[in-house]
């Protein structure tokens, strides 16, 4: 069953043209999952038609998001609010997010990566958004006022605007750059010199009204503890955000063929979340998928011969460039012996203050030639009197991100997709896995990469400590005391700067590719690679859960040891795998665990409590080592590793590059300082679920649930470090709390592809909808807490 409308309103089918006029734009909405078709006769119409339907599910949230995207937060809500930045879900004060928006994504550089585009990508964003605004105008008609849009809240009455939809844009550019190091950008300020011995000629700095230094010395306080509490390691991942994807040739797939699953793990609330549509232009364009923040393309689906997914990337999207400063000034350095001015830019954002009136902070910032200054000090990167570091992002050189989507919605194969993706070098920050009807699949991290090469590495190492945060953290730092160690110029690329196609990463085979999060190094581990740059990942280094389980799931599958029938893959059987929702790393350490409690079955705890683990210990031996809604013992796990698991040296046989699937493995029970750890946390895991009234065994589905549409639906699902491939992430078990998984398992694609054509299905995990939800939205949450996936749309052949 479908809802028809012409944009304008929604109609029964009864009461929808039969035949709509060809200058009409066509909504269609599937009752079931609310699926939004758009049929519309040119881009600049299927956009308008796009979003309204959008407005009409999520207008709020997108327009707290520009909120968000114009510095405007602590005008609305208070400087000292938190807010959680898109995808990486990290919480930071209004006013750091205010200044590093109005700093980093100036209107006037977002409005420039807009006008870059192609005129059918920018007429698309410009009809997108016309059709927000018509559905914002017809409910402020509708309701005689502003009242009627979310609350009445002033931010909601504003009308979007063309740069509104430039901001988003840039926002999503960025995400796996910039954004990923607020802190660190709005962090970074001079050291201040003494009174008497300013230089000559240096710009002083920008103060704050006497009656504003409250408000920014606390956020300064705010972004101090946030950069000492960031480890080297946990800031060089761009985000928590994750995915999986498994595309399998016709050497590996029943009956020929070819099968690819997508599993992007996004947040669950806020801008970032996908949008399931069908867009078609007639003649030009017919393609089905998910959209990301409702924006006029598909950015993961499937047209009539070929299917795409993504997966957060490996590399890297920026470089660190070490400067040295000229001595007594902090905002000058050399290059090449030469002084450079640093640039200034004074930041201005309105706060609110208690009262209810609006004042004002401004902060200066500074640039130079590579960036916006950084500070990391917990990695040791400060800004010293001798050093300082810049911040050299990628990003706001991409004007073709549309563009690309637009063109892989065409390709008739994953070479033709390959061939667009090496064209454009435009996908921001994710692989792309994808299969075709010829049984051909395709791995392809062809991105906007920095183009550094390792000898870059050994040509313009920086200090020794920064230079060891590649290897350490994977964190690119450059000596910017030179010129010739900026980033090498190809003429081959589209924009100067970006590291050439012929030296990306990419795999055609017809046995399967995988990807879930780490670097091109096991995509296949059958193929070797040529040597390549570090900038794109580092091979050898120990995998992700996820990856280990991806990985042992397809050689067991080929092995016939999985427990399923055969030895090559079918819909089903990728189906049956993944909804299993088996914790990885409980298949390698719970033997060990149950070992060591069963032979000390109390512990006590530093505060001097008694802890009785032989119950939890019975739990954990009759668990099913899975995370499903009925799992007992699941929640005990997940608690007692997200810290066990950073012991060091807590396993028993160490990481191999020679075999990056089973290792690291099981408990170094024999070391007594581990052995020591590991029952410490187990017990004040028991320790804190028995405070609560929390059962060691409880089913799962007691603690981890979503709520839609007013029904509480428990959900399955582990977290990333228990390596579950349906990952849902929580937040750390606070008293009197469920688990909160807040990001997760999101838009699941499962597509058959062959020479009879596509066949798809898929589920969005949290529906359509933003707020309560909606029925459709219900069903959707239900299909994913059984496993189960909906048809999705047959698609016509494929159109150019």
């Amino acid at each position: 069953m479908a809802c028809a409308a012409t944009l304008a309103g929604c109609a029964s089918d009864d009461d929808a043209p039969a035949t709509p006029p060809a200058q009409q734009t066509r909504i269609e909405r599937n009752a079931d999952t609310g699926l939004v078709h758009v049929t519309a006769p040119t881009q600049a119409a299927l956009g308008a038609g796009l979003g309204y339907a959008y407005a009409g599910d999520r207008f709020c949230t997108v327009a707290e998001h520009l909120v968000t995207l114009r510095g405007e937060r602590s005008r609305h809500f208070g400087p000292e609010a938190q807010v959680a930045l898109e995808v990486t879900t990290r919480f930071v004060p209004n006013l750091q997010s205010d200044l590093f928006h109005r700093f980093y994504m100036p209107v006037e550089a977002a409005r420039a990566m807009l006008d870059g585009n192609d005129a059918e990508s920018r007429s698309a964003l410009e009809g997108w958004v016309a059709g927000m605004n018509r559905w914002r105008t017809e409910q402020l008609e509708r309701a005689g006022g502003a009242a009627a849009l979310c609350g009445g809240a002033s931010w909601a009455a504003r009308e979007i605007t063309r740069d509104d939809v430039a901001l988003i844009m840039f926002d999503l550019a960025v995400l796996a750059s910039g954004s990923a190091f607020v802190p660190s950008i709005v962090g970074a300020q001079p050291p201040a010199p003494p009174a008497s011995s300013a230089p000559a000629g240096a710009t002083p700095q920008a103060q704050p009204s006497a009656g504003d230094a409250r408000v920014l010395a606390a956020t300064d306080a705010k972004i101090a503890a946030e950069l000492r509490r960031l480890d080297a390691t946990a800031v060089a991942a761009a985000a928590p955000t994750a995915s999986n994807a498994w595309a399998f040739g016709r050497d590996r797939v029943e009956g020929g063929g070819a099968i690819l699953f997508g599993n992007p793990h996004f947040p669950f609330t806020g801008a970032a979340r996908f949008y399931q549509v069908r867009l078609t232009v007639p003649g030009q364009m017919d393609v089905a998928g998910a959209a990301i923040s409702g924006l006029p393309v598909v950015s993961i689906g499937y047209n009539s011969r070929v299917s795409w997914t993504h997966t957060v990337s490996a590399a890297r999207r920026f470089t660190l460039h070490e400067l040295a400063l000229v001595p007594g000034n902090p905002t000058a350095y050399l290059v090449d012996g030469q002084q450079r001015a640093m640039t200034p830019t004074d930041v201005t954002v309105d706060v609110r203050q208690p009262d209810g009136s609006i004042g004002t902070v401004t902060r200066r910032f500074w640039r130079s030639e590579f960036g916006p200054m950084f500070v990391l000090p917990a990695a040791g990167l400060a800004w010293g009197t001798q050093r300082a570091y810049a911040f050299g992002d990628v990003a706001p050189t991409n004007t073709r991100m549309l563009r690309v989507w637009r063109r892989m919605a065409g390709a008739g194969s994953v070479r033709e997709l390959r061939d667009v993706l090496a064209q454009e070098l435009a996908l921001p920050w994710v692989n792309t896995i994808a299969a075709d009807t010829t049984g051909e699949v395709l791995y392809a991290d062809l991105t906007t990469v920095p183009n550094v090469e390792a000898a870059d590495f050994t040509r313009c190492a920086p200090s020794p400590q920064a230079a060891a945060l590649l290897r350490a953290a994977h964190l690119p730092v450059l000596d910017g005391s030179r010129a010739a160690c900026r980033w090498q110029v190809d003429a081959s690329t589209p924009t100067p700067g970006l590291m050439p196609a012929a030296r990306l990463p990419v795999l055609i085979r017809t046995d399967f590719v995988q990807n879930s999060n780490d670097s091109y190094w096991l995509t296949n581990p059958a193929h070797s690679w040529e040597a390549l740059s570090p900038m794109l990942g580092l091979p050898g280094t120990p995998q992700r859960p996820r990856t280990r389980a991806g990985l042992a799931l397809i050689e067991a599958r080929a092995a016939g040891t999985d427990g399923l029938p055969g030895t090559r893959f079918t819909p089903a059987t990728v189906l049956a795998r993944w909804s299993a929702s088996e914790a990885f790393m409980a298949q390698v350490v719970v033997d060990d665990l149950v070992a060591l409690c069963t032979a000390t079955p109390a512990v006590t705890l530093a505060s001097g409590a008694r802890v009785d683990l032989a119950p939890a210990c019975a739990a954990l031996s009759a668990w099913d080592r899975r995370a499903l809604p009925d799992s007992r013992g699941a929640h005990l796990f997940r608690e007692f590793w997200r810290t066990a698991s950073q012991i060091p040296g807590v396993h028993a046989v160490a990481f191999s590059p020679s075999d990056p699937i089973r290792t690291p493995r099981g408990l170094n029970v024999a070391d007594a300082r581990v052995r020591e750890a590991l029952l410490g946390q187990l017990g004040a895991v028991v320790a804190r679920f028995a405070a609560n009234g929390i059962a060691v065994d409880a089913p799962l589905g007691t603690l981890q649930a979503i709520t839609r549409a007013g029904v509480r639906v428990a959900i399955p699902g582990c977290d990333e470090h228990e390596g579950c491939l349906n990952k849902i992430q929580s937040r750390p078990y606070a008293q009197g709390a469920a688990l909160d998984p807040y990001l997760g398992t999101s838009w699941v694609q499962l597509v058959e592809l062959n020479g009879a054509g596509v066949a798809a299905q898929g589920v969005l995990t949290y529906g359509q909808s933003d707020g309560a939800g909606t029925a459709a939205d219900l069903e959707q949450l239900r299909l994913f807490a059984r496993g189960a996936l909906a048809p999705l749309p047959a698609l016509t052949e494929n159109m150019r």
